[in-house]
C-alpha cells in the first residue's frame, strides 16, 4: 500500500543554523512554498524527489506531531557521491564527524556510513551503497547494488568487468587508495566553485566543445545530465539538436553488462535511474553514439580519466564494434599529473575545459 516517503517534518530551535547545515554542509536546496491553513509561507530542504519541511519550535503549524522536539530525529541519507567525497565536503565545512566510516545494513543492502549531528543534535547518517566487491566479503551470492554512476573502472576489480587484472596487485591496491583520496579532493574542490563562476566556466566549455565537435548533422551524440557539480551542457545540447544531431544519454542495465544509450532530446521527460541519475524513458529508442561526451572528476595529459569509480565505461567501449569519438569534459582545476593508468584504463580522445582542449597527441 505504501510506496515511499514524500517528506518529513523537522522541528528546529535555531532556524538560521539549521538552514546553514542542510544547505551548506549537506548541499540540499532551500525552497519556500505556501502551505497550511490558513496559508502561510513555509521553508523546506529539497534533495532528490524528497524534502524536509521545517518547523520552528514554538511556532509549529497544525496539525503537528504530539510532541515535536528538536534533536529527536535519527535520519539516514544515501549519497550520490562516493563516501570519501562526502567526508571531504563535511570536513571542508569544518563540521565534526562523530563516527565512521562504518559498515551498516540499509533498506536495500549493505552500506558504508558516517555520522554527524545537526545544530539541533539530530543524528544524521550519510551512507553510500556498497557494490558487488564489498558485498562479497560477507556473501558471495548477495544481490549486487550499483556503487556509482557510469564511469571508468578506476576503482573496481578489473576481473569484475572481464578485464585482465594488473600484474602487480599490491601496487594496484596502493593506486586504488590513492585514486579514492584524489577523487575526494577533486570533488570537494569542484563543489566549492561559486555558482556565478561555474556558469561562466560552463559557457566557455560549451563554446570550446561546440568548436571541437564541428558539423554534427546526422550524428548521434551521447552526453549526460549534470550532477555533483559537473559542467552543465543543457544549452549546448539544444544547439546540437538544432544543428541536426540526435542526442542520447547512457543507461545502466546490469552490473556486468555494457551501458546502452537511449535517444533523448532537451525538453523530453526523464526518469530516475541508478543512484538517482536521470535517464530517458524505458521505451526510448536504443541508439549507438558516434560521439560520446563524458564528465571527468580528474584527467591527465594522456587523456586518461578519473571518474566516480563505479565502472561500466571501459567495458562499454571494449564491447562496441566501432569506437565512438570520446570527449571528456571538466574544469581545468581537475588536471592532475597522472591517474597511474593500468591496462584496463582506456584514454579519451580529447578533454575540453573552460581553457580549451587537450588531445592525446598534444
Amino acid at each position: 500500500m505504501i510506496s515511499h516517503l514524500d517528506h518529513l517534518v523537522l522541528t528546529t530551535a535555531n532556524e538560521m543554523a539549521c538552514i546553514d547545515f542542510y544547505t551548506r554542509v549537506l548541499g540540499m536546496a532551500l525552497e519556500t512554498f505556501i502551505g497550511s491553513t490558513p496559508p502561510v509561507e513555509r521553508k523546506a530542504f529539497r534533495f532528490g524527489d524528497q524534502k524536509i519541511n521545517l518547523h520552528v519550535r514554538g511556532k509549529e503549524l497544525e496539525p503537528k506531531a504530539h510532541a515535536p522536539t528538536p534533536g529527536s530525529l535519527d535520519l539516514c541519507f544515501i549519497s550520490t557521491l562516493p563516501l570519501e567525497a562526502v567526508i571531504g565536503r563535511v570536513r571542508g565545512c569544518q563540521w565534526p564527524i562523530i563516527e565512521g566510516p562504518v559498515l551498516r545494513t540499509g533498506a536495500t543492502g549493505r552500506i558504508r556510513s558516517i555520522y554527524l549531528r545537526d545544530p539541533d543534535s539530530n543524528l544524521i547518517e550519510i551512507a553510500e551503497l556498497l557494490g558487488v566487491t564489498a558485498q562479497r566479503d560477507d556473501d558471495d551470492d548477495a544481490a549486487a547494488a550499483f556503487a556509482s554512476p557510469p564511469c571508468l573502472l578506476h576503482e573496481v576489480d578489473p576481473a569484475y568487468s572481464g578485464l585482465a587484472p594488473p600484474a602487480d596487485l599490491p601496487a594496484w591496491s596502493d593506486i586504488q587508495q590513492w585514486r579514492a583520496a584524489e577523487r575526494a579532493r577533486l570533488l570537494a574542490a569542484r563543489l566549492a566553485i561559486p555558482p556565478s563562476v561555474r556558469r561562466a566556466k560552463d559557457a566557455a566549455i560549451a563554446a570550446h566543445l561546440e568548436a571541437i565537435l564541428g558539423d554534427v548533422a546526422g550524428l548521434v551524440v551521447s552526453a549526460y545530465q549534470a550532477t555533483d557539480g559537473e559542467p552543465d551542457l543543457c544549452q549546448l545540447l539544444e544547439r546540437l539538436v538544432a544543428s541536426g544531431a540526435r542526442t542520447a544519454l547512457p543507461v545502466v542495465v546490469a552490473p556486468s553488462r555494457p551501458l546502452i544509450f537511449r535517444a533523448w532530446a532537451p525538453g523530453e521527460s526523464l526518469h530516475r535511474g541508478v543512484r538517482g541519475i536521470p535517464i530517458p524513458r524505458p521505451d526510448a529508442e536504443a541508439v549507438v553514439p558516434d560521439i560520446l561526451i563524458v564528465p571527468v572528476v580528474g584527467f591527465d595529459s594522456a587523456c586518461h580519466r578519473l571518474g566516480h569509480g563505479g565502472g561500466f565505461f571501459d567495458r562499454t567501449l571494449a564491447a562496441m564494434p566501432l569506437r565512438p569519438r570520446v570527449v571528456g569534459v571538466g574544469y581545468a582545476q581537475a588536471a592532475i599529473a597522472t591517474i597511474h593508468p593500468q591496462p584496463h584504463d582506456i584514454p579519451m580522445d580529447v578533454v575540453v575545459t573552460e581553457h580549451g582542449s587537450l588531445g592525446r597527441s598534444d
